[in-house]
């Protein structure tokens, strides 16, 4: 397991994240900063689709995440790159637009330009081979796709033996944002020295992140593949069940039960 430097400061942030300026976001980036900022996040790592958006859009957004900014909170740029296959990378931290849809050019320019890339949810099509991209990590837990309970098992199984054959490759867990009427429940806290892109874009880069859920945290780099392992098969499973559960119901009774679960959730939360 990655130690924590107790002489860092540890700062929560959210990785994966849409904004208007994507073709399905819609969160104002004024209003997504102070809404995480009220939330106690320190920073946000904006990856927006690069399909629609031009070089010079992508410049001024990147100067816009910079006058968000500040020594309590940052706004870190970056691009979903759709590559010709289908699957996606995130480039975070980038400053350069990336119009090249070939995943040997795209890596190439995100480690070029210092940013950090995550293949993001590479089961979305199809379950892929995770020896595909020489990503610096890979998202084992997606907030639309997955939840927020744990992440994808056979992911997180795989990645770790990954880790334990020496491949270098960290486990992430992305918020996927679009809207803010998604829960925000899926989030990094990273170690750094100040709040700052830099620090922050060091700390990915080195694994000194844990990710958070509902009801795991996982850290980025982990060559045990038994930590954490059972906590999250179990979560995974009481996930998938309950959603079979759901999808059984008629649509009707469905919604009730979930707002009827919510409710309990709630009640249970606010008594602790």
């Amino acid at each position: 397991m990655t130690c924590r430097d107790i002489s860092k400061r540890r700062i929560k942030g959210i990785v994966h994240c849409h904004t208007a300026m994507s073709y399905d976001g819609s969160i104002p980036l004024d209003l997504l900063c102070q809404i995480l900022k009220e939330e106690g996040f320190s920073f946000v790592a904006v990856t927006d689709h690069a399909k629609g958006v031009t070089a010079d859009q992508y410049r001024s957004f990147v100067d816009l995440c910079h006058k968000m900014s500040s020594d309590s909170f940052v706004v870190i740029p970056g691009l979903e790159v759709l590559l010709d296959n289908g699957d996606e990378i995130a480039a975070v931290g980038i400053h350069e637009y990336i119009s090249s849809t070939s995943a040997r050019d795209v890596l190439e320019q995100i480690l070029q330009q210092g940013g950090y890339s995550i293949w993001v949810h590479p089961h979305k099509r199809e379950r892929a081979n995770l020896d595909r991209y020489d990503c610096d990590a890979i998202e084992v837990l997606n907030g639309k796709m997955d939840g927020s309970v744990a992440p994808n098992f056979y992911l997180f199984f795989h990645i770790r033996r990954l880790q334990c054959d020496g491949k270098k490759i960290h486990q992430m867990f992305g918020a996927d944002l679009h809207n803010l009427e998604e829960p925000r429940s899926v989030w990094t806290e990273c170690d750094v020295d100040s709040i700052s892109e830099t620090e922050i874009l060091k700390s990915l880069h080195a694994g000194r992140y844990t990710n958070h859920a509902s009801r795991v945290n996982i850290p980025s780099h982990n060559k045990s593949l038994f930590a954490n392992t059972l906590t999250v098969l179990l979560y995974r499973f009481a996930y998938l069940s309950w959603n079979s559960f759901l999808r059984a119901m008629p649509e009707s009774v469905r919604n009730y039960v979930i707002r009827f679960s919510r409710r309990i959730v709630s009640v249970i939360k606010s008594a602790r």
